[in-house]
């Protein structure tokens, strides 16, 4: 058994409370969340960040507060390469008490797409479709 210390309490979010969409707006990615966190005991005041990742490559997104939850206009995926994979980090930021502090945390958040949705499955290994492999294996 895999013993974990958490000492500074944080929660960890579930996925089920998390959706995201990635879309094409004008030739551009962009993605738009729904969040659930008032369940969660978080404050009202804490910042809620939005993350998308690929690899080393990430991108920061300010959505506001659990009592005040305010996405921002614009969401485009400008720094993240051209890939399917993205994965997503939401997090839940102390800025009242101990500034910075970790409140909760969500990772390797995948977004939902049309062809997951309409096949019914998720695959076991993804498969990023949008390069083209020429006579790789």
């Amino acid at each position: 058994m895999i013993r974990r210390l958490n000492y500074t309490g944080r929660k960890l979010i579930p996925h089920d409370n998390i959706l995201i969409n990635v879309r094409k707006i004008d030739g551009k990615r962009a993605f738009n969340a729904e969040l659930e966190l008032e369940g969660l005991g978080f404050s009202g005041g804490s910042k809620i960040y939005i993350e998308p990742y690929y690899k080393s490559s990430f991108m920061r997104f300010d959505f506001g507060t659990i009592e005040d939850f305010s996405p921002p206009l614009i969401t485009y995926l400008t720094e993240i390469p051209e890939t399917e994979q993205i994965l997503f980090r939401v997090k839940v930021v102390d800025v009242e008490g101990r500034n910075g502090k970790l409140l909760g945390l969500a990772e390797r958040v995948s977004p939902k797409s049309e062809e997951t949705e309409t096949i019914g499955r998720t695959p076991l290994l993804p498969v990023d479709f949008s390069k083209d492999l020429g006579q790789q294996i």
